[in-house]
């Protein structure tokens, strides 16, 4: 959401991965595990409220405590196999400076010799000098850690390879899964007032959005920074825990980037997306989802059988209201750490309603659009909104074909086109996920409506709906003040009087011919 995409390495781009050779270099400094241990079970004390003490799921029981691995002197890691066995998943990685002072630093952590699957860092300050990783698994897995020392464009390095601990002692299943919930709810929840407002100073999600938007009043967080918020949580917890990004059609754009868990008991991954608040996660069979089982739900078309379980405060609220449906940013998982959106193996446009150009001009509503080759481009005329913009292909590939679409943008009711290839294609993004449309403008609540005019009511568009139905009363239910009878169109424009309150009922017909509906209220601030 926003500036949507996974941390993907930029040093380590540049320099080893991909199967290109790589020179090392030796004297970077000292790269140690701090093997972190403590003792007890680690299964009692924990709650499941927002902002109460958790104790931390599992202990580690490992003894060895690495504080000083050094590469010997004047070799490089291809000539010294170095492995450090027992290593708690949960260490946090510490070197010493190294001089000349490089301009930063980069650690990239993979299951082959500088591999990026499993962890990057993103840039670090050159005055920094521990990290905690995340990704790790316990059970003797073996990673390969690379510390990179950047300086210009040159990227001297060094490596360590070690093993994880076996003896982890773990709680409760049921403990881990409150958890996860709770930690969910707690950053979804670090917004100031709304769930589309500004993060809470003080809060992970603050400093978070703070440090990668460069400013020290970030507004509103995107899903990165929701996921790297939770992950801050999960790690202390020690649950091991890794970033992953999905694309609906090969852009960074129409991406989202959430978290998986590892679930011990079950020996799996379980998807949580603070981003939305909710974890995919069936109670009756204490199974949660993960983002290859969802893509696969998403494939097959059986949103029914996805369990969202929404734990904050805001209950499924920013799931409706999101500019596309959540569900549809499954159709195309990008690769653990290090991996690309394109190309994509799931045509995009399986989730998308296609509209011709005269159609769509003018009415309100969130708009991609696709291009026929790299020369096209189009410019927009929106003056209730962006006002003058102009809309680029991003080429992707699906399979071998290169497609090129635009980023997706909400349009006012009564912007158009003032340059557009008729060759162009306009989208739209449907719901999947629930058959009853959300009232889009004004918002569920909204007070204060301005009723000197009439009010382009907009909903959203149900996938597969045929036909919708808008209702406005003085009661609920009623429909005394306008009623649209069956229209094909998610946008209608109403005059409203000086009632204080509206009751306003959206409504969508299923194939099976059965109407499905969403109450909500407006009041006028007369």
């Amino acid at each position: 959401m926003g500036t949507k995409g996974q941390a993907t390495p930029s040093g380590i781009r540049r320099c080893c991965i991909r199967g290109q050779k790589c020179t090392l270099a030796f004297g970077v400094g000292l790269l140690s595990l701090l093997a972190a241990c403590s003792t007890g079970s680690g299964t009692s004390g924990m709650t499941g409220t927002a902002g109460g003490a958790l104790t931390p799921f599992g202990t580690s029981t490992s003894t060895q405590v690495i504080t000083s691995l050094a590469f010997p002197s004047g070799t490089t890691t291809s000539g010294a196999a170095i492995t450090v066995g027992n290593v708690d998943p949960f260490v946090t990685l510490t070197w010493q400076p190294t001089f000349p002072t490089p301009d930063f630093y980069e650690i990239t952590i993979g299951t082959t010799p500088y591999g990026t699957d499993i962890y990057y860092s993103e840039i670090i300050s050159n005055t920094q000098t521990s990290i905690q990783p995340w990704g790790l698994l316990p059970d003797g897995h073996i990673y390969y850690a690379t510390l990179f020392s950047v300086t210009g464009n040159t990227y001297p390095n060094t490596q360590i390879i070690f093993q994880t601990s076996t003896k982890v002692t773990l709680g409760d299943r049921a403990t881990l899964y409150s958890t996860v919930e709770s930690l969910t709810k707690q950053v979804r929840e670090m917004t100031v007032g709304g769930p589309y407002t500004a993060p809470l100073p003080g809060t992970p999600l603050f400093s978070i959005a703070s440090r990668r938007h460069n400013t020290p009043n970030p507004g509103g967080p995107d899903c990165v920074d929701f996921s790297l918020a939770l992950i801050s949580l999960m790690l202390p917890q020690r649950i091991s825990v890794r970033m992953r990004t999905t694309t609906l059609d090969g852009t960074g754009y129409e991406g989202h980037t959430m978290d998986e868990y590892w679930d011990p008991f079950l020996n799996r991954w379980n998807l949580a997306d603070a981003t939305f608040g909710v974890v995919y996660f069936d109670d009756a069979t204490q199974t949660g989802q993960s983002l290859l089982e969802m893509n696969q739900l998403v494939l097959n078309k059986n949103y029914a059988a996805v369990q969202e379980k929404f734990v904050s405060k805001w209950g499924d609220l920013v799931y409706r209201i999101y500019y596309m449906d959540p569900l549809s940013l499954y159709l195309n998982p990008v690769d653990p750490i290090g991996g690309n959106y394109s190309p994509v193996s799931n045509d995009p446009r399986s989730a998308l309603s296609l509209h011709t150009q005269s159609d769509v001009v003018g009415v309100a509503g969130t708009y991609l659009l696709e291009f026929a080759s790299l020369g096209d481009s189009a410019t927009v005329s929106d003056p209730h909104g962006y006002g003058n913009l102009s809309l680029a292909p991003i080429p992707i590939v699906l399979g071998s074909k290169p497609m090129y679409f635009s980023r997706a943008y909400g349009f006012s009711s009564g912007w158009s086109f003032t340059k557009v290839p008729s060759s162009t294609k306009v989208y739209t993004f449907p719901v999947l996920w629930t058959n009853t449309p959300t009232l889009l403008y004004p918002f569920d609540g909204d007070n204060d409506v301005d009723t000197s005019s009439p009010i382009p009511f907009h909903w959203t568009e149900i996938a597969g709906a045929p036909a919708y139905r808008l209702d406005v009363g003085t009661s609920q239910g009623a429909n005394d003040v306008f009623t649209s009878g069956e229209v094909p169109v998610t946008t209608l424009p109403v005059q409203l009087g000086k009632n204080p309150t509206y009751y306003i009922r959206t409504s969508a017909k299923g194939s099976d011919g059965n109407w499905h509906y969403r109450d909500s209220t407006i009041s006028t601030g007369y």
